[in-house]
């Protein structure tokens, strides 16, 4: 009888998001509950440590936190900023060099 595999992870919600619905499109048994400060815990299990696998690679995508505006605009909303999610450092290094040259147009501030 094969051993099932049980994870839990706890992650940002935009993350935790991303594993569940990999796990749900394979068919996968998984649990997902909030936590204080935007966080989630995932608990999945599964008998094939493949798609365990492969759903933890999912969690292993870029991500960047950027708060646009002024200075005195950054300051005022310490809470108000954009997240962005890449499958690939390439297509996080490519966004990033377009906001480098667009520097000058609006400010921003990496969290």
């Amino acid at each position: 009888m094969p051993k099932t595999k049980t994870c839990t992870f706890r992650l940002e919600q935009n993350v935790a998001k991303a594993m569940a619905a990999f796990l749900l499109e394979k068919s996968q048994w998984f649990e997902l509950e909030p936590w204080p400060d935007d966080w989630w815990l995932l608990t999945a299990k599964s008998e094939n440590k493949t798609l365990i696998t492969q759903a933890i690679l999912q969690l292993k995508r870029h991500v960047i936190k950027i708060r646009w505006g002024a200075e005195q605009t950054r300051k005022d909303n310490k809470d108000a900023y954009a997240v962005y999610d890449f499958e690939s450092k390439a297509e996080l290094d490519a966004f990033m060099k377009g906001v480098d040259e667009a520097s000058g147009w609006t400010a921003y501030e990496i969290v």
